[in-house]
């Protein structure tokens, strides 16, 4: 699915997660390959924004 919405490879590691071996594949969507999606709805917002925006003091 990633390649299929333009990211490209960018490296492999190999990290220690919890005394186990794991793969980090790391990809990057270069601006040139992004389109903005336009058919995005977003519903009950308002009840999301404070987990996003810092409380004015």
């Amino acid at each position: 699915m990633t390649r299929k919405l333009g990211y490209r490879e960018d490296g492999v590691e190999i990290r220690n997660r919890l005394g186990r071996r794991a793969t980090e594949r790391r990809f990057r969507l270069e601006r040139t390959a992004f389109s903005p999606a336009t058919d995005i709805e977003i519903r009950n917002l308002d009840a999301c924004l404070p987990l996003f925006i810092a409380p004015t003091t």
